[in-house]
């Protein structure tokens, strides 16, 4: 079986045999591009899998296995995917982005040319170039009050929905992740954190970035939104969690679910 990831800007074509259920499709619904535009990519996603890009409206092949097809978001995927196809469509996008994004050398302007499997080349310069990923720091910090254990929760200006997660930004060059976690927190919210502990690392395609999650304790401060990027925040305990927290499958929840089954003093 083979799977068609077919990718419109920061979409992807689902198809749907059913009402509620959509699936990556196994029967490439529409006409196929020119074979430049078509990516291998069972190494990649550990299925055979093609993944090819459309900006344009394409035409649907008609009576393709009955069923419905839908342009979704990347993003929004995630709760109608099983968490393999997921991977494998985020994947999949990621890499057409890097095509789509990177047709022109940098250094002399010259188109470039397909180089190996996941690089390119420019025929003038002879510059290689390869996808570039952007680090991203994500920390649950921790604190114990009076008995009472709690992390920080803030509400971010451009979240798209009201919602609670925790700090997170972008590594700089010629820093470490520890420092990273370090610099952020103090620019975002005012505190002062230490105990710096690596946790796990999702991939993050919105787009081209991976996010590297920390725990960190509380050192001292109060918090203070000095650089305007957050407007709300809240030391959590679990009897006071908001329902309004990250989605399961992103790592800031898997950091507060960590945190909340853990005992409450350990």
């Amino acid at each position: 079986m083979k799977y068609y990831i077919l990718n419109k800007k920061n979409e992807i074509l689902l198809s749907s045999p059913e009402e509620g259920k959509f699936l990556i499709p196994d029967r490439c619904p529409v006409a196929m591009p020119a074979p430049d535009f078509i990516f291998d990519m069972a190494e990649k996603v550990g299925k055979e899998a093609v993944a090819f890009m459309s900006d344009e409206e394409v035409s649907f092949i008609p009576d393709v296995g009955n069923v419905s097809h839908h342009y979704v978001p990347i993003r929004e995927s995630w709760d109608l995917l099983s968490p393999e196809d997921y991977l494998a469509a985020s994947r999949a996008s990621e890499w057409v982005f890097w095509e789509r994004s990177n047709r022109f050398c940098p250094v002399c302007g010259t188109p470039l040319e397909r180089h190996m499997d996941m690089g390119k080349r420019c025929p003038n310069c002879g510059t290689e170039h390869f996808p570039h990923i952007a680090p991203c720091i994500i920390v649950r910090i921790r604190r114990q009050v009076e008995n009472r254990d709690e992390i920080l929760l803030v509400r971010a200006k451009n979240f798209r929905r009201v919602m609670f997660g925790l700090v997170a930004g972008f590594v700089e060059g010629g820093e470490t992740f520890e420092q990273a976690v370090v610099r952020e927190v103090r620019e975002e919210t005012g505190l002062e954190v230490g105990n710096i502990r690596y946790f796990a690392s999702q991939p993050w395609p919105f787009p081209s970035q991976v996010m590297v999650g920390f725990t960190a304790d509380w050192i001292s401060g109060e918090v203070d939104f000095r650089d305007g990027e957050l407007v709300e925040y809240r030391w959590a305990t679990r009897e006071t969690m908001p329902e309004n927290i990250p989605d399961p499958m992103s790592i800031a929840r898997r950091l507060i679910e960590d945190w909340r089954q853990r005992k409450s003093m350990e």
